[in-house]
C-alpha cells in the first residue's frame, strides 16, 4: 500500500484538469473558419438571417444549444455565426469565431473581401 500512495498522487498531477482539457488551442483565422464552415451568415435578433457569405440557410434558423454559442433569440442580439447543420439545429464550433455581431467587426469586412458579398 505504501509503494502505491507515491504512484496514486503522481497520477492526479499527470492528469490533465477538465479546465485545461476545454482550453482552445487558439482563435482561427477568419480565411481558416471560412474555409471550414459550409454556413456563414448573419442573424439578426429576431433570429431571422439578414446575410450571408456562404451556405444557403433558411431564413429562420434553429440552433442547437453550444456552450458559450451567443443566442441571438435569447440575447435580442444580433450574432455572426460560422458552423454545420445537422438534424437537430445549426452547431458553432466550441472554439470557432461565431460572435455577437457588434464583436465581429473585423470578421464582417475580410468576409465581405473573400466573398464579394
Amino acid at each position: 500500500m505504501r509503494r502505491l500512495l507515491p504512484l496514486l498522487l503522481l497520477s492526479f498531477l499527470l492528469i490533465p484538469r477538465d479546465a485545461a482539457a476545454l482550453q482552445c488551442a487558439g482563435m482561427p483565422s477568419v480565411a481558416d473558419e471560412l474555409a471550414r464552415s459550409p454556413f456563414v451568415f448573419v442573424v439578426d435578433a429576431h433570429g431571422d438571417v439578414v446575410r450571408t457569405f456562404k451556405g444557403r440557410p433558411p431564413h429562420h434558423p434553429t440552433f442547437a444549444p453550444v456552450m458559450g454559442m451567443p443566442d441571438p433569440v435569447n440575447t435580442k442580439q444580433a450574432i455572426l455565426f460560422y458552423g454545420t447543420n445537422a438534424a437537430d439545429g445549426f452547431h458553432a464550433p466550441l472554439c470557432g469565431r461565431t460572435r455577437l455581431l457588434a464583436d465581429a467587426k473585423e470578421d464582417i469586412a475580410a468576409l465581405a473581401k473573400a466573398t464579394g458579398r
